[in-house]
């Protein structure tokens, strides 16, 4: 996490294309990751491998997903107004609360009926990925709609 804030406050802070870029950026990383693990499952029997390589992975996985995190919560006190930011945080962790126990289920369902869990996170990696620059337009959109409604 400290890493994470450090290559932060490296990066100058602006305009709404670095806004982009920082936000999607992590968001590709971290699907790119899943699918790596994924393959270093599905092809190593090394428990060496799993353990240099998984880590690394893994790391840069937490990575990411710091960085994601701080610009997102920077984001979101810079642009929602003071009086609903707590409503507006409050919310947001209520739902990514209530909807991790539905992919738990789902994915313990899908783990316990395959032998190949490489490939599900591989699979889930490609459709993450698929997702995400599905995405991309709309939220390229969104960010530059709300850059220029607060200038």
């Amino acid at each position: 996490m400290l890493l994470g804030s450090l290559m932060l406050s490296i990066f100058p802070t602006g305009n709404q294309k670095r806004l982009f870029w920082k936000l999607m950026m992590p968001v590709l990383i971290i699907d790119i990751q899943i699918g790596l693990l994924g393959l270093l499952f599905s092809t190593s029997q090394s428990a060496v491998n799993y353990a240099i390589i998984g880590s690394l992975i893994m790391g840069i996985l937490a990575l990411a997903l710091v960085i994601l995190n701080i610009t997102f919560q920077v984001y979101l006190q810079q642009t929602v107004p003071t009086q609903l930011l707590g409503r507006v945080v409050a919310t947001m962790t209520t739902v990514n609360s209530s909807i991790m126990p539905i992919g738990t289920l789902l994915f313990t369902i899908i783990f316990q009926n395959t032998h190949h869990g490489g490939l599900v996170l591989i699979v889930n990696s490609l459709l993450l990925i698929g997702y995400t620059l599905l995405l991309l337009k709309p939220l390229h959109q969104a960010i530059r709609t709300d850059q220029s409604s607060s200038i």
